[in-house]
This record gives structure tokens, sequence and C-alpha cells, in this order.
């Protein structure tokens, strides 16, 4: 047909299928934006528990850098904070002597494990560090302990711990991180936090004040939500160590026993011994529990009735996995845990010689006779164990599955792995309060249980994967509900709803393109910033 106005044949229509009926976005333009964002937050979020993937990781981010340097100076980092471990074991011998640490990539900031962001601080790549990294330190190992914990004075996800299972020599050993209740004491994660702090704090004045020439540094030492946050440097690169106090058990708790017998988007995937293989306690951080939790109050055993006892020490018949030592061949998994006892961890997981014994020799045993250890010199341990900590001393520990969900990770397709952290880094700065990128993880998992893994593996769904976790987070941040992935029935925002998250949500949810493309600027700017690696985490502002 011919225009009679101008005289020429129009196209035909074109159908415009690839628009975001929200935003007026391109799909084509959110899959391109997600891939280049993608392209510079090139590291996985899951578990890196021996230093051989750590060396693989950074090998790829330091390909373009002759920096390889920077792989063996973030190895020699990691096992200077297991030096610092180890003295801390030495202080009055509570950490246990064969321990089993578990390190992944990645600061609690980032969503690796649940805890509340808004008691974090703000530290931003690039400015503040170049890689980082949460490492949970159990300072009791439940292993072979008939314990049971106790949920029914706690908020959904919460669990009070005994200390009488553990044996005598251990009520005695945390005797001043108890509350008493019914003539039973339990482990208080505000005080074990308070002295796990001041303990790190400590150690880590007497290295720094006496360091040695060509070793690793402390820059900083920090205290805050139930964690210490170690800011290192070697050489020209910065490390940042959020380290997590815990209670470590082995088995799955009877309150998940539900979870697992239902069918799941892994099944046939993973093994059931892997991701049902052991759990963990974590320092609650969220004020509104120790209002929950209110005084400890002696009033008999009759409400440990009430809604019953949760076992954690494996249902019957369920195999618990066994401990992993990370000395074993070189074929041995990296995605295990760190098997830390004494001194010889430190020839078991060194394939880089990288700085020599020099930083070895600086980490002396630190006398400490009676309380001496809390005189140490510099204000470290005082930054780090502010009277918050003592505040938190109810008895409610927070219930972890970090250990199941480095196992999920590898079950979760690529594209939506892609969106999650382009979610991520495009909401910025906005984390706050109880809800925080471990928040938008839980929904990652949901959307595996819900879509179809060829719907979500597709490398073109990589938008709308974007778009429905904001969607999915918006409206779950508006109606205060947060459920919980491996707890049925549990609520982690308990209703309360979080406004001002959930506006810079919507925020992101309306012009999606224009805040990737911010988040692109700001990794950029992050890696111009960094003194030796592509800076590869989304900026902090």
């Amino acid at each position: 047909m011919t225009s009679p106005e101008w005289g020429s044949v129009p196209r035909p229509a074109q159908p415009l299928t690839d628009l975001d009926f929200h935003s007026g976005a391109r799909i084509a333009e959110l899959n391109q934006l997600v891939q280049e964002l993608s392209k510079w937050t090139a590291r996985d979020p899951g578990v890196r528990a021996t230093q051989e993937l750590v060396v693989q990781e950074l090998s790829k981010r330091t390909a373009r850098d002759p920096g390889v340097r920077a792989t063996q100076e973030l190895v020699v980092l990691k096992d200077f904070v297991f030096s610092l471990l180890g003295l801390v074991q030495q202080l009055d011998g509570r950490l246990p002597l064969a321990n089993e640490y578990l390190l992944l990539s990645g600061g609690a900031r980032q969503g690796t494990v649940d805890m509340d962001p808004g008691v974090l601080g703000r530290l931003a790549p690039g400015a503040d560090y170049d890689a980082d990294y949460t490492l949970l330190v159990p300072v009791l190992q439940a292993r072979g302990c008939p314990v049971t914990l106790d949920m029914c004075r706690c908020p959904p996800g919460h669990a009070w711990l005994a200390l009488g299972p553990f044996g005598p020599e251990a009520c005695r050993c945390w005797a001043d991180c108890c509350r008493d209740h019914g003539g039973e004491a339990y482990l208080a994660p505000g005080l074990v936090s308070a002295w796990f702090s001041q303990a790190l704090g400590a150690v880590a004045d007497r290295v720094r004040a006496a360091p040695r020439r060509g070793g690793p540094v402390v820059e900083r030492v920090a205290g805050h939500g139930g964690l210490v946050t170690l800011l290192l440097s070697h050489g020209t690169v910065r490390a940042l160590y959020d380290v997590v106090p815990v209670v470590a058990f082995q088995g799955w708790p009877a309150v998940a026993q539900e979870w697992l017998g239902r069918s799941h988007f892994w099944d046939g995937k993973l093994r059931e011994e892997d991701v049902a293989g052991g759990f963990y306690l974590l320092p609650g951080s969220d004020p509104a529990w120790r209002e929950a939790s209110g005084p400890v109050e002696a009033s008999g055993p009759a409400w440990r009735e009430a809604s019953g006892p949760v076992d954690a020490s494996g249902p019957a018949g369920h195999e618990t996995s066994d401990p992993v030592d990370a000395s074993g061949p070189a074929g041995h998994e990296a995605s295990d845990p760190v098997e830390a006892s004494g001194p010889a961890w430190r020839e078991a997981s060194d394939p880089v010689e990288a700085s020599g014994p020099a930083w070895r020799e600086a980490s002396d045993p630190v006398e400490a006779s009676g309380p001496a250890w809390r005189e140490a010199s510099g204000p470290a341990w005082r930054e780090a164990s502010g009277p918050a900590w003592r505040e938190a001393s109810g008895p409610a520990w927070r219930l972890s599955f970090s250990r199941s969900e480095f196992h999920l990770k590898k079950a979760v397709p690529p594209p939506l792995l892609q969106a999650y952290r382009a979610a991520r880094a495009a909401l910025g700065g906005a984390w706050g309060g109880r809800a925080g990128p471990y928040h938008l993880w839980t929904l990652v998992l949901w959307a595996c249980e819900r879509l179809p893994a060829r719907y979500l593996g597709r490398e073109e769904n990589a938008a709308h994967c974007l778009l429905g976790l904001l969607d999915d987070m918006a409206a779950g941040l508006g109606a205060g509900a947060g459920p919980h992935y491996f707890l049925p029935g549990y609520d982690r925002l308990a209703g309360v709803p979080e406004p001002g998250l959930a506006r810079a949500v919507a925020a992101v949810r309306g012009d999606p393109a224009g805040h990737l493309r911010e988040a692109v600027e700001r990794v950029k700017m992050a890696a111009k910033l960094g003194r030796g690696l592509d800076a590869g985490a989304e900026a902090e502002e």
C-alpha cells in the first residue's frame, strides 16, 4: 500500500516483544548490561574452602596483570589470618585445638552469611580493599555430642545452646560467656563475640606492634554485628576478612527435617549428605531478637516442653559427613572446609611459597596469664569490642546453613547467578536494617524451586531473572515477608516491613538499565582505585 502523503511503502510493523512492560527498558540491553557487569564481577560468591581454589580464582582475575604475585600475596594473607587464630587459641585454650574453618569468597556485606547488614559498617572495594572473604571459626564443635537446641523462647530461626552436653571442661572454660536459666548454663552469643573480638584484637595488636619487613600488615581491626573485620595488606594487595565465631554441628537439625524431605531443584544433581552434612549457629545481630528473648528467668523446665526440643545431633538413620582434612592429596576437592589442627595446617595448605617465614616469626606465642591479654597495647581490640557486644548477651543464636548453601550454588543456573549479582550491584549502598544481599540470595533459591531449570539456564533470560528478583524482593519487603529457605514456616522479617529498602528496590525496578549502567561505572572505578587486583565486587556508597 502506497502512502498518498509520502509516496513510499511503509516497512512492516515489528512486534516489540523485548520490552519490559513496567520500565520500558529493552530486554536485550538489560542482558548486555548484566553480561558486562558479570565480566567485571567475575567471581563465584561461593565457599573458597582451600587455597588451591583461591589461587585458581585469582589467577583468572590477574591474568591481564603481571600480578600473579597478587595471588601469592592473598595466600600469604590467608595463612596470616590462620596464624592469628592459632595465637587466639593459645591465649586461654578456648578455641578447639583441632578446628575446621569455613572460608567463603566475599565478605559478610556481600550476603555470604545470614547477618543483618545494618550493623556491619560501610566499606568499599577499591577504596578500602581489593579482595574480601568471610571466615567461620568454630568456638565449639558439637561433633559426637548429643546436643539439643531449645527454640521456644527465640524468634524464628534462632536457638539457645546449653553447655552441659559439652562436658564439665567446656562449662568451666566458657563460664563467663553464659547466661543461667533454670539452673542450666546457656552460651550467650554476645558475650562470646565480645571475648572473640577482644582476643583477636589483642593478638593483632601484638603482631602490629612488632611488624616484620616484607610481612603482612594489620591495617585495622573492628568488631560489629557479631563478627570481627580484619583489614590486612601484603605487598600491593589489601584483603578484608570478616571473621565470625560460630558453633559447628554435623548432621541436620530436626527443625529443618521437613525441608529435607521435600523434592528440590537440586535432586539428582547433589548428594543429600553434602547438602545436609552440617550447619552452624551464628551470633544474632538483630536487636529485635534481644527484646524478644527478654530477661532470662528461672522458670523451670516447663518452657522446654512447650514447643519441644530440636535435636541437632542428626536424625536417626541420617549419615553425617566426616570431618574434612585439607592436608589430603592434590586431587582433594576444593569445596571442603579447611581442617586447621594446630600449626600443622600451615604446611598442609601452603602450595604457594610467597613470603618465606618472616611473618611466622612475628607470631610468637602470646603470654596470657589471667586477663592480661585485655591490656594489650594499641586500640584495635577496644575498637572491636564496644559496649553493644556486651548488651547483646541474650542466649539466642541464629541458625546458619552456609555449608549447605555452598553446595546449592553449584546447582543454580549461571544466568540466574548473574542476575543475582547484577541486582545486588544495582542496589549498591541501599542495604541496611535486617534485609540485605542474603535476603536476595534466598529469593534465588526460591526461584530455583519454582521455575524450570531450562528457563533459568538460558542466557537470554538473565534480564527476566533480574526483573523477577526485584519484583519478588519489593513485594516481600513491602509486606514484611521473608520466608526462610531451610526452615519452612519461618519468616526472616517476621511481618515487619522494610519501607526504606523497598523504595530503593522500586527505584531500581523503575529504571533497571540506568541503575545497571551506574553499577558498571562503580565497579570500573573500584578497579581503578584497587592497588593490586581488578576489584571484583560492586562498590558500596
